[in-house]
């Protein structure tokens, strides 16, 4: 399900099979970082899509935290559902849905940055 095609080599990989490597030439003030390596054909590739604008989802649940923190609105209260635990797991599984729907709709380009 989660397989998507290399770019260069175009045999179906998932995101855990890729292997990583460090950068080679490193230039003045650059950030040392991995790369994303094919098993198979042992080029450079990255995730890349439409679909990871949908982490723009989870922003709800950093700035949710710091509304309650700097005002006296208490969120939990403004909802009409008392069970605290219900609206929690609908979180977490809200999260869960978004992380696998980025990994699951994005797909590989080439990364000539190596």
């Amino acid at each position: 399900m989660l397989k998507k095609p290399c770019p260069w080599c175009e045999k179906k990989i998932s995101f855990w099979q890729l292997g990583r490597i460090r950068k080679k030439k490193l230039t003045f003030l650059t950030i040392q970082h991995d790369f994303l390596i094919c098993p198979y054909c042992a080029k450079a590739v990255k995730l890349s899509g439409r679909s990871l604008y949908l982490l723009w989802a989870l922003l709800p649940f950093f700035v949710f935290p710091f509304i309650s923190m700097f005002t006296d609105i208490e969120l939990f209260d403004l909802l009409p559902i008392d069970n605290r635990f219900l609206i929690m797991s609908i979180g977490y599984l809200f999260i869960l849905a978004v992380f696998f729907g980025a990994l699951g709709f994005s797909k590989f380009a080439k990364d000539n940055d190596l």
